[in-house]
């Protein structure tokens, strides 16, 4: 076979999340085509692994006609030990014993591969594509199911002796009373990330039966959006989860400005593609930050798909390896 031209080459973006696995193409510039959903099956570690297998093995062979990709990039939930290629844990899908996830991929398919925690991944899709690209510094806060962050001190994404660098989501913000999974209360993740506020609502339903989210609780069809649409309306179940999400999640951005004295902060997530909520958020952190939280002065949205970062970033983290491969080889 021909080798591939440089302008074509891709490499392979798995986006491995709790409920789905997305894998698509990813050129050198951020361009996506060939994207795949495929189901997750996450009762446990077997289960999981055997899922990304599955996709993988059945989006390979529709995808064989195409040029073969010249490296794999993998996001996934939980710590991450990228430089040894190893799935150390998660807690949202059960990853109790670590997986030499990297090496099995490379047997199985022949083809290199490289991972990432999903949030750092979508960290290094904003440093090599989207506002990350205009400082040395920033942070990258990722909101939606759950909540995490990137750091980035003098373009280095920073991941901690245990590879938990930027999980704020368990920053304790809150009352002792709100219990987190990871065995902390009063964690951020459980008062302002979107699964945890859907969860909420519908374990305190029962003192606000006048509210208009009562039909979508009733139905299981309750989302994020739906709190948000109905607290613009003046529905106090609603209004009460938000004004909580609010105060805490500012308050995580203030904390992080002051400790991390960064240049920018960088917003993503499902929950900003709600301008609304993103509104209230910036008053309440420009009507509370004081004189060394600097960095919410460049408090920004990502310019980035929120439905498509997670891929994305798990080819930026593909290109980053492989382009660092081919600058060393050629020394």
């Amino acid at each position: 076979m021909d080798p591939v031209a440089e302008s074509e080459q891709t490499v392979l973006g798995i986006d491995v999340g709790g409920t789905k696995i997305f894998i698509g193409r990813i050129t050198r510039n951020g361009c996506s085509s060939e994207c795949k959903r495929y189901p997750m099956d996450r009762s446990t570690q077997d289960t999981a692994l055997n899922s990304i297998w599955q996709a993988v093995d059945s989006y390979i062979a529709d995808t064989q006609h195409l040029p073969r990709p010249v490296m794999a990039g993998l996001g996934l939930v939980g710590k991450v030990d990228s430089e040894r290629g190893i799935w150390v844990g998660a807690i949202n899908i059960p990853i109790r014993h670590s997986v030499e996830i990297a090496r099995e991929f490379q047997e199985r398919y022949d083809i290199k591969a490289v991972l990432a925690n999903d949030v750092h991944a979508a960290t290094i899709a904003e440093m090599r594509l989207g506002a990350g690209q205009q400082w040395n510094n920033f942070v990258y806060i990722n909101v939606g199911t759950g909540i995490a962050a990137g750091i980035v001190n003098n373009r280095q994404l920073l991941l901690g002796s245990n590879f938990a660098a930027g999980e704020i989501g368990h920053m304790i913000v809150g009352s002792e009373e709100v219990l987190c999974k990871c065995g902390q209360t009063g964690c951020l993740e459980m008062l302002a990330s979107g699964g945890d506020m859907i969860k909420h609502v519908k374990e305190i339903t029962q003192a606000y039966p006048s509210s208009t989210l009562q039909p979508y609780i009733q139905s299981g069809e309750l989302l994020v959006k739906h709190i948000f649409q109905a607290a613009q309306s003046g529905d106090a179940l609603s209004e009460d989860m938000t004004k909580q999400a609010v105060k805490s999640l500012g308050q995580a951005i203030i904390n992080v400005s002051v400790m991390l004295d960064t240049e920018g902060i960088i917003l993503g997530g499902g929950l900003f593609q709600n301008e609304w909520f993103y509104e209230q958020l910036l008053k309440y952190v420009q009507g509370h930050s004081g004189l060394f939280a600097k960095s919410v002065r460049n408090l920004q949205l990502s310019a980035l798909d929120p439905n498509n970062v997670g891929l994305l970033g798990a080819g930026c983290v593909a290109w980053r390896k492989y382009d660092s491969t081919v600058r060393s080889l050629n020394l």
